[in-house]
């Protein structure tokens, strides 16, 4: 059997695999599956939403061990991991083991505590002009000159398939599951995103400017945000309001 009837093979039967993805721990699984078909243990996915603000949308999700994720998370590392193409790169396959700057990175001599040691990682741009991420690691063994190939086609077509399912991150959709928001609160927002002030506010709504103002603080409080028009923009980036 010829290289290339291999990967039709494969591309048809991961095709039909992902689209009986029901929700977003159906695709977690399919991935998963996929990734340890390829060798290896763990993966995440990450998706930095492009937004006219200063703070960046980001979610990561996957296998990798809970507590790697944790520090990753609170540390911040997505920002400097120097294997994620965040400088005007759409696209970028890097395998960590050829990169001298990955290898002597805080991120990476961390990550081998967790036993993250060999692996790649693709980058790529969505219809939105969001940044995709898709990494992939195993505990040992250098990745080879035939796997490299290998992934390069299959780690591509498998962040495809994720976004063709929408359910990972597409709209938001995990944020939306930290940030929880009453009846209340989304009207506030939706006048807010108008251009409505506090007192104009309280006017439509028939309910005091203090209480409209109660709740602008508690929305902000919510999105970690530093004004209400913030707050607005954040939402409807995420498809809240």
């Amino acid at each position: 059997m010829d290289n290339n009837t291999s990967f039709i093979e494969w591309w048809s039967s991961a095709n039909t695999t992902f689209s009986e993805c029901e929700n977003s721990h159906d695709v977690i699984e399919c991935v998963s599956g996929e990734i340890k078909k390829l060798g290896f243990d763990h993966f995440a996915y990450g998706k930095k939403k492009s937004v006219p603000f200063s703070r960046a949308l980001v979610n990561i999700d996957g296998t990798y061990p809970n507590e790697w994720v944790k520090r990753y998370k609170e540390k911040h590392y997505f920002q400097i991991d120097p294997s994620i193409a965040s400088r005007a790169k759409d696209r970028q396959f890097v395998i960590w083991q050829d990169s001298i700057e990955i290898k002597n990175s805080l991120v990476y001599r961390e990550a081998g505590e967790w036993g993250i040691n060999f692996g790649a990682t693709w980058t790529q741009r969505s219809m939105d002009h969001s940044l995709c991420i898709l990494g992939i690691s195993r505990h040992n063994e250098k990745i080879s000159p035939d796997e490299k190939i290998n992934l390069n086609i299959k780690m591509r077509c498998l962040i495809d398939f994720i976004e063709e399912k929408d359910c990972l991150f597409s709209k938001g959709k995990n944020f939306n599951d930290e940030i929880q928001l009453s009846q209340r609160e989304e009207e506030i927002l939706k006048w807010i995103a108008d251009g409505k002030c506090s007192k104009s506010i309280s006017y439509i709504l028939g309910i005091s400017e203090n209480t409209v103002n109660y709740h602008i603080k508690k929305i902000q409080s919510k999105f970690g945000s530093a004004n209400r028009t913030l707050a607005a923009a954040y939402s409807a980036a995420l498809g809240i309001i």
